[in-house]
């Protein structure tokens, strides 16, 4: 498992013994019929497809921008500048 993104220490600490134990306590009075949680269920997926989605599209982005950078760059003339 990659282990990059860890939490650990202190943040875990504090999202393990305070935040999540609060966010229970707030939220375990909230009680939502099947429907609800169907419709909220189908938002949620619907929002990491989108939010997948744009990473990788601000990923090819950035990687076509570099793409035509070098090309610029290979058909340079003499006296040309690159705008940076």
């Amino acid at each position: 498992m990659d282990t990059k993104h860890r939490v650990e220490g202190y943040d875990a600490e504090f999202c393990l013994d305070s935040y999540l134990p609060e966010l229970h306590a707030a939220t375990e009075s909230i009680e939502l019929d099947q429907e609800t949680r169907e419709r909220l269920a189908r938002g949620l997926v619907g929002t990491l497809i989108k939010e997948f989605y744009a990473v990788l599209w601000q990923v090819w982005v950035a990687k076509a921008v570099q793409a035509c950078s070098i090309v610029k760059r290979a058909f340079l003339l003499p006296g040309d500048h690159v705008d940076r």
